[in-house]
């Protein structure tokens, strides 16, 4: 795809039910550039564009799939710079929703990057799985400034996007690791796993148990 680059790793899943896995990945073009293809589905089969989508900035994020409105195909939850977050129905391309940016956080002063999403027990009681997600790292901050924003760990809901919980890393450092979980064999809390610093200053490793 010409004047666009790929920075997410590509997820693979059969969006229209022809039996071969597509494809889904996130592109973009400089820093602080919209992009009329931020996102977009291949045939796994012939390699056509199935559907794109824009963005403010690059997607950088690596998608999540789960059948949100339960049509029997996954849909795709995928996210990147300057709040960048969507929720998109498989089959057609169509937003089931986007991050609200206009939203205050209640712990920083706005939102920044949204890395990795991991999937969660569902926490609002919806019947779906929902999101635990990093977010922060603010580009516009010099190299060595101490002065930056302290990363957060949150929990929207998959069916809407709206936050359930928001927490500060608790070293008050940046963050620019997505957050991993790691699920327990005999059902128990999954540990959830993440860390914190940046280029040009250390941070600390985190290994917690959540609490459902």
């Amino acid at each position: 795809m010409p004047s666009v680059g790929t920075f997410s790793s590509p997820r693979v899943t059969d969006l229209n039910r022809d039996g071969v896995g597509d494809i889904v990945v996130g592109l973009g073009r400089q820093e602080f550039q919209a992009c009329d293809s931020a996102i977009v589905a291949l045939n796994g089969k012939t390699g056509e564009l199935l559907w794109k989508k824009t963005a403010a900035d690059q997607i950088f994020g690596s998608a999540i799939l789960i059948d949100l409105n339960k049509d029997g195909v996954q849909d795709v939850i995928i996210g990147g710079r300057r709040g960048e977050l969507q929720a998109i129905n498989g089959p057609d391309g169509r937003i089931l929703w986007r991050f609200d940016k206009r939203s205050k956080p209640k712990k920083v002063d706005k939102w920044y990057n949204f890395y990795n999403p991991q999937l969660i027990p569902d926490q609002d009681g919806d019947g779906l799985d929902d999101i635990l997600i990093s977010n922060g790292g603010d580009v516009t901050v010099e190299a060595y400034n101490p002065k930056r924003p302290n990363g957060m760990l949150v929990v929207l809901s998959s069916k809407d996007g709206h936050v359930l919980a928001e927490a500060l890393v608790p070293d008050g450092k940046e963050t620019y690791m997505s957050v991993s979980v790691l699920n327990e064999p005999d059902g128990s809390d999954p540990r959830i796993i993440f860390g914190t610093g940046g280029e040009t200053l250390g941070g600390v490793y985190t290994l917690g148990r959540s609490n459902r």
